[in-house]
């Protein structure tokens, strides 16, 4: 098989599974997972920013005690 038969064929391939994607998604069935799949985007998006800001909490936390550590220090000094 030359190279043109490969890139035709790979082509065809893609363009077939494009297709078929496209008629899925345009089901009933297909309709139902896209909004599945957005509903649990939003889901994972509102996790990830709780987390976020958890995680800024303790970072802050973490900052405040060293900053009254290194004070303390120095008052010892």
């Amino acid at each position: 098989m030359n190279d043109k038969s490969k890139l035709a064929l790979a082509f065809a391939l893609g363009a077939a599974a494009g297709a078929a994607l496209a008629y899925f998604l345009t089901t009933e069935q297909g309709e139902k997972t896209v909004e599945d799949i957005k509903e649990k985007a939003s889901k994972l998006k509102n996790d990830l920013g709780e987390h976020l800001e958890k995680g800024k909490q303790v970072v802050n936390e973490i900052a405040d005690s060293a900053e009254r550590i290194i004070n303390e220090l120095n008052k010892q000094s």
